[in-house]
């Protein structure tokens, strides 16, 4: 950072010059008093200080100066220290320009210290690093005093005792200077590379303060090994939460957090357990029929972490309160981070006989903070799954019966519809002059073609000779005569009409209500 500008370029005649000049046109106005060591502004002098009365030295080479136009309100070349003739004074100006800013600090007291933060980092179980910040606020102070220690820094010392390094860098980089420095006495990198602030008066250096102290940075501060352990806290802490810290693996930690939470609440959200049945319909259709046990919040006692139990060794025990329809007893808890459930596990599983639920994370993409995974592992259904329950069988066997009488109506309800269809093809193959005297299949009833007369039929006695019989044996179709002498035969046998329609019925695979009509407008039965 580079605090000058081109309009505050001074030249030796005071006029403003829009280029940089050279360092042999600038003047140095500050010094150090030879006796008291304190710096001295070449404005504060009176008209007898001028020359080497002035008692004043370079800051930089200890060369004596000499005060020029002293005193003067008169000047026509601006007052000024001046070097013996032939002295280098390059590095002269630079160091006057940063010992006139903490010439400022001293005489306006405050100082504005920029905010220190500190990053903390470690790295959790899954591998990723979590970050945070310790932050020391900005805060302004009163200076009490400085001192000198090399060409480019000082130490300041402020009213509450505390001190600090300036290192007065000249950049915009925060670089450490010294090796050896304590690091007791922060540093502050504060730019001040402007030789152009050697020959400023007060006013307008104060205004140039603001701007350093304000745009300062810290390369070490008093409390940093503080800040460092509570950034370093912060991000163990955000790993903590992220369950990504405090055992060997993160499968182990989720397991342990799980019991945790189970142990703090006692209590955790049941999914809905499902009996379900199938089969396959006349047609093919595949039907299925389910009873529950709908899902419920139940309490728990007793909560133990991966007990041998059996052949198997669940990550989570508890035993479950009773709450209709659950039954007490015990329950286990499986939690799956990574891998899913085997088949050879499962075997296992159910070899217990006991009640085995799974919470799986892997639904939340293997991340969750602490108060994700206690929803999901106490509140929330989603991600947790029934592997095992002996009331699943009993549901199964009830979801059975159901199963069994709902697919006995449906395959009725398909063998009737199976025989409309065989009815009304045969329908169609009767002669449209004779298919007026029956009604078609989807205007009869179940008991009769007739709802005239629907419950018993009676043979016509005495011969047979109506024009609807002549039709029935003069259309064309062999099996309509062969009908109605199968009922004349049966007539005359004296068999009841009921048999007689039912044995043709068989025996031709007409139906019985097609049969019925044809014997009725043929006059063979009334």
């Amino acid at each position: 950072m580079n605090t000058s500008t081109s309009d505050n370029w001074m030249v030796e005649s005071g006029q403003e010059n829009p280029h940089r000049p050279l360092l042999d046109d600038l003047v140095m106005a500050w010094a150090r008093d030879r006796s008291t060591g304190e710096p001295r502004y070449i404005g504060e002098l009176k008209a007898h200080q001028t020359g080497a009365a002035c008692n004043c030295e370079c800051y930089s080479c200890g060369l004596p100066l000499q005060a020029v136009n002293a005193g003067n309100p008169d000047y026509k070349r601006r007052p000024s220290f001046r070097h013996p003739a032939g002295a280098a004074k390059d590095e002269c100006l630079i160091l006057s320009a940063r010992v006139a800013a903490l010439e400022m600090l001293q005489r306006e007291g405050n100082l504005r210290l920029p905010m220190r933060r500190i990053k903390g980092a470690v790295q959790g179980l899954s591998g990723q690093y979590h970050n945070a910040w310790a932050v020391a606020p900005t805060e302004t102070v009163r200076v009490a005093r400085f001192e000198f220690r090399d060409k480019t820094a000082a130490i300041i010392t402020l009213e509450d005792g505390r001190t600090f390094r300036a290192v007065l860098e000249g950049s915009i980089a925060a670089q450490q200077q010294d090796a050896g420095t304590t690091s007791l006495i922060p540093t502050i990198v504060m730019a001040i590379d402007d030789p152009a602030l050697a020959g400023m008066p007060p006013d307008e250096l104060r205004k140039r303060i603001t701007i350093i102290s304000e745009h300062a940075l810290w390369c070490s501060h008093w409390n940093d090994e503080k800040l460092a352990k509570e950034a370093e806290d912060k991000a163990v802490d955000e790993a903590r939460q992220a369950l990504d810290w405090g055992a060997a693996d993160r499968e182990t930690l989720l397991h342990l957090i799980a019991k945790q939470i189970l142990e703090e609440e006692k209590r955790i959200r049941l999914p809905d357990l499902t009996g379900t049945a199938r089969t396959t319909l006349q047609d093919g259709e595949s039907l299925t029929a389910s009873k529950s046990y709908p899902g419920a919040m139940v309490q728990l006692d007793e909560v133990a972490l991966e007990k041998d139990m059996g052949r198997t060794r669940p990550d989570v025990i508890a035993q479950m309160r009773e709450s209709f329809p659950w039954e007490a007893g015990p329950i286990l808890i499986e939690v799956t981070v990574t891998n899913a459930i085997t088949e050879e596990r499962m075997q296992r599983i159910r070899h217990n006989n006991l009640p085995t639920l799974e919470i799986d994370i892997r639904q939340l993409g293997g991340k969750v903070s602490r108060g994700e995974y206690a929803r999901l592992v106490v509140d929330e259904v989603a991600g947790k799954r029934w592997l095992y329950h002996p009331a699943e069988v009993l549901l199964r066997q009830g979801a059975a019966v159901t199963l069994s009488q709902l697919a006995s109506e449906r395959n009725r309800e398909i063998e009737q519809r199976r025989e409309q269809e065989v009815e009304q093809e045969k329908f169609r193959k009767i002669p449209e002059s004779l298919q007026r005297i029956i009604p078609p299949p989807s205007e009869r009833t179940a008991a009769s073609s007739y709802p005239r007369k629907t419950n018993t039929h009676n043979w016509k006695h005495g011969p047979v000779s109506t024009a609807n019989n002549a039709q029935w044996r003069s259309c064309g179709c062999t099996q309509w005569e062969d009908v109605l002498r199968y009922g004349e035969d049966r007539r005359a046998e004296h068999q009841p009409v009921a048999i007689a329609l039912r044995m043709c019925s068989e025996r031709y695979s007409y139906s019985v209500g097609l049969l019925r009509g044809i014997w009725l407008s043929a006059g063979l039965i009334q």
